[in-house]
């Protein structure tokens, strides 16, 4: 078994070409448009007929089960952009950053922020200075379960869940520093901008009809988007080995549910997307097919039962970023 660093991505690379070819690496990154501009069709379409179905549906299992799909699908839109315009690109500069801002606005994230803070995630991955060392923070069960909510959630990136004797504490490891790039200050004022002209749409919304902004929208973002964040949380490096590329995440194993409620960006997803970031979201069950018994056999430990792995996190306390108790 090969010992890298946290973040030696390029060692991993090596391992895994040396098992795979090159040829086969190169057909997993293969882009396919057609899918990529029907994904970018598909979400807002879902997130408005869902939104509408919420306005208009009585309160019963049908409209519950529209509740949870438009929690999980906010949060699926910000992954969108995760894979699409992020690492990816799609639709260039314009379009693509575009189509990004907009889709990062029900979450209330500006794009351009969060391509920094995640690119630099990914450069610092489980070391003291990633962006991500906020989730340390959790370090107990009532803070874990107070980040089930909007509220919670908030303390968290804000660092306000931080333990007096932590010595992290006395360092301010949170989110990146503000940028001084002309443009891409520019590029923030202008998705400030934005999200104001965002916020007046759905003011004008509500005036217009209130069950579908408060049904269809502020209610799974308030009360669902929170604990899929947190089940995310526990899928991406809740169980990793900071010593170990390998094993940098929650090696679960996704299946035909939770790969497209997470974007194919969880659980053993998340470790081949670390290594492999351009990878698109179609081609990743087939990428983790055929990189998982190199991973396995270079240190990342399998999970199969998610309910055992949020008991783990919210019942045992395991640390998060840590090797827990089989």
């Amino acid at each position: 078994m090969v010992q890298t660093l946290p973040n030696d991505y390029r060692l991993a690379r090596t391992v895994i070409a040396a098992e795979l070819g090159p040829a086969r690496i190169a057909e997993l990154h293969r882009p396919f448009p057609l899918l990529d501009w029907l994904v970018i069709v598909a979400l807002p379409s879902a997130f408005v007929g869902l939104a509408l179905a919420l306005g208009r549906l009585p309160l019963g299992l049908p409209w519950l089960a529209c509740l949870v799909a438009q929690g999980f699908l906010i949060q699926a839109l910000a992954y969108s952009v995760h894979d699409l315009f992020v690492h990816r690109r799609v639709g260039g500069k314009r379009a693509g950053y575009v189509v990004g801002v907009l889709f990062e606005l029900p979450i209330l994230a500006r794009r351009t922020w969060y391509a920094l803070y995640h690119l630099d995630h990914h450069d610092q991955m489980n070391t003291d200075v990633d962006p991500e060392e906020y989730k340390q923070d959790l370090d107990t069960r009532w803070k874990k379960v107070a980040c089930l909510t909007l509220p919670g959630l908030f303390l968290l990136f804000a660092r306000k869940l931080r333990s007096p004797d932590d010595p992290s504490t006395k360092i301010e490891m949170g989110p990146i520093k503000a940028p001084t790039d002309a443009t891409l200050m520019r590029q923030l004022r202008q998705e400030r901008l934005v999200a104001v002209g965002g916020l007046a749409v759905l003011g004008l919304a509500t005036y217009v009809s209130w069950p579908l902004v408060v049904f269809g929208y502020v209610l799974p973002f308030v009360i669902v988007t929170p604990i899929a964040s947190m089940c995310r949380l526990v899928l991406e490096h809740a169980e990793s080995d900071p010593t170990n590329v390998f094993s940098c995440g929650t090696f679960y194993r996704t299946g035909l549910v939770s790969g497209p409620l997470f974007f194919w960006d969880a659980g053993d997803c998340h470790v081949v997307h670390h290594i492999y970031p351009a990878i698109p979201f179609y081609r990743m069950r087939r990428a983790v097919r055929l990189m998982r018994p190199v991973l396995v056999g270079h240190g990342a430990r399998e999970r199969r039962s998610f309910s055992g792995l949020l008991y783990g996190f919210f019942v045992r306390n395991e640390r998060h970023r840590t090797l827990w108790s089989r």
